[in-house]
């Protein structure tokens, strides 16, 4: 089982997103301006671990395995 490590930034947990279906991409996608590149989600209904490997402002949901 792989660990999420939460990190804090000035007194504030950094979470993983969790969504209950697919993420999508792009500038209206899935927290398009909130989730910085690198933050995690994870998809409750499956519990499967996607990455944003894209920008702030469009990101792409890449599977982590």
């Amino acid at each position: 089982m792989a660990v999420i490590e939460i990190k804090r930034i000035e007194g504030t947990s950094i979470l993983p997103w969790r969504v209950s279906g697919a993420p999508s991409n792009g500038t209206s996608g899935t927290k398009a301006g909130l989730a910085e590149i690198g933050d995690l989600l994870i998809r409750t209904d499956t519990g499967v671990l996607f990455q944003n490997t894209n920008t702030k402002a469009s990101p792409t949901w890449s599977t982590r395995t």
